[in-house]
């Protein structure tokens, strides 16, 4: 539908839409598209395969046009994360900010159900060592701090292992499952809570980076 092309790219964008094609964004942040190349339907599907009255087809996509007509991919509907206050949060963008911190490896959000947005995140296991904990724990209140102040985690969990598809936190490709992680560390996230609620301010306070408890905490 778009792509960036020689002499037209912007990075970090997906690009303009292709000849005949039109993308627009709807009032609910979702990607909407039309063209010759979008698929006709579902077999016996009679509902029109997806597509409004102007034949836009709901993509799922999450995502945003700039001035100049370049699409930004922010996430996936069905990734949403919908706190207990109501907050509605595209977790990729956010990964991703603190997956540029030096040292850390992976980085999950979560918060569905919970009154406080927390992300947990794996490290590099030279960065967890004493003389590299201060950078790296500026580093991620750097990066929280630049995001928006709707997005923002109040909280940042460092964890002493990286997820695994032993205990069921990544697909067989290697992606993460992000409520099988809630569940498995939902101790370790209630303690995080506690610790946010503690703080002069509360959520609202600079973000809490912490090192996770003993794994004592976490069911198993």
């Amino acid at each position: 539908m778009a792509m960036n092309r020689l002499g037209d790219s912007r990075p970090g964008t997906v690009g303009r839409p292709l000849p005949g094609n039109d993308i627009r964004i709807g009032a609910d942040g979702m990607v909407r598209v039309r063209g010759p190349g979008v698929f006709a339907g579902y077999l016996g599907d009679a509902a029109g395969g997806g597509r409004d009255a102007e034949g836009f087809y709901t993509t799922g996509d999450l995502g945003s046009l700039d001035a100049d007509g370049f699409l930004s991919l922010t996430g996936r509907l069905g990734d949403l994360i919908k706190t207990s206050t109501g907050r509605r949060i595209a977790p990729a963008g956010v990964e991703a900010m603190l997956q540029t911190v030096d040292g850390v490896d992976q980085a999950v959000l979560v918060g569905a159900g919970r009154k406080f947005l927390v992300a947990l995140c794996t490290c590099m296991p030279e960065a967890l060592q004493p003389a590299h904990w201060g950078a790296l724990e500026q580093g991620l209140r750097l990066a929280a701090a630049r995001l928006g102040p709707h997005e923002r985690p109040a909280g940042v969990l460092v964890l002493p292992d990286a997820f695994s598809m032993a205990h069921g936190e990544l697909t067989p490709n290697l992606k993460l499952r992000r409520n099988a992680i809630a569940q498995r560390h939902a101790a370790r996230i209630d303690w995080l809570d506690a610790q946010i609620a503690r703080q002069p301010g509360g959520a609202s306070a600079d973000v809490l980076v912490l090192i996770a408890p003993p794994d004592s905490l976490a069911p198993h």
